[in-house]
């Protein structure tokens, strides 16, 4: 039996306050079309956050009510880290570490020179350049602990990180019709998908940015998909909820 409720969980793939257009249906606003949907996404937040919204909304949910819930968990970024000194959970890509560390500081730096809108936007009011310039002070103090955090992290492997968040989203919804679990960016190895996929907990074969459109600084798309990425996207989380 087909959920009749759906929660989603995940960033700004997700966030349904973000990204809204009137040109097409968004693939969760098509879901609605079939479920009663409950979005807990926030552009920005990390797996961990997302993680623990669950654990928190799962201890306030009845077990009997539980059995009509599917559960789609977008896994964002590992790197998003649920550092207390965050103000709001769409602050942790601050964290994110790729090949600098504070490259996201940097990029924030340089909005503001250049004067121009960021590609991630902090919340809808941060547009404003001063406000973003603000934004950038009140987390000066941090950018030190940052850079020593990834420094002296011992980070053994995206894979294992995935794979902790993915078993504990599992363990908390065993007791909910069924999960799906999606990476946004990092994958988990095949083998760990054929030991870990069934009916009632499916992880996709792509990361989701597979369906991701094309974005400019200027320009930025629904949930970074174009119309073609909503439907497929759609079309894959109907074709597991639905069966």
């Amino acid at each position: 039996m087909k959920p009749e409720i759906l929660w989603l969980f995940g960033d700004s793939f997700v966030d349904p306050t973000k990204y809204s257009t009137d040109r097409f249906l968004v693939y969760y606003k098509r879901l609605e079309q079939d479920f009663i949907v409950k979005n807990f996404g926030v552009a920005g937040s990390g797996p961990e956050w997302s993680l623990q919204k669950f654990i928190q909304e799962d201890s306030q949910t009845d077990n009997d009510l539980k059995k009509k819930i599917g559960i789609v968990f977008f896994a964002s970024d590992w790197a998003r880290f649920n550092l207390k000194f965050f103000k709001e959970p769409g602050h942790q890509y601050l964290s994110t570490y790729r090949k600098t560390p504070l490259s996201l500081f940097k990029q924030l730096r340089k909005t503001v020179a250049n004067r121009i809108i960021p590609t991630e936007p902090l919340n809808d009011e941060q547009y404003n350049l001063e406000k973003i310039q603000g934004f950038i002070k009140s987390y000066k103090h941090y950018e030190a602990f940052i850079k020593r955090f990834f420094k002296f992290y011992v980070f053994n492997g995206v894979n294992n990180f995935m794979l902790q968040n993915m078993l504990l989203v599992k363990h908390f919804a065993m007791n909910y019709n069924r999960c799906v679990y999606w990476p946004i960016f990092n994958p988990l190895t095949p083998g760990i998908k054929k030991t870990y996929n069934n009916k009632n907990f499916y992880i996709p074969d792509d990361l989701l940015t597979k369906f991701s459109g094309t974005e400019t600084q200027e320009k930025i798309i629904p949930n970074h998909m174009d119309e073609e990425g909503h439907d497929r996207v759609y079309e894959i989380l109907k074709s597991k909820l639905m069966d």
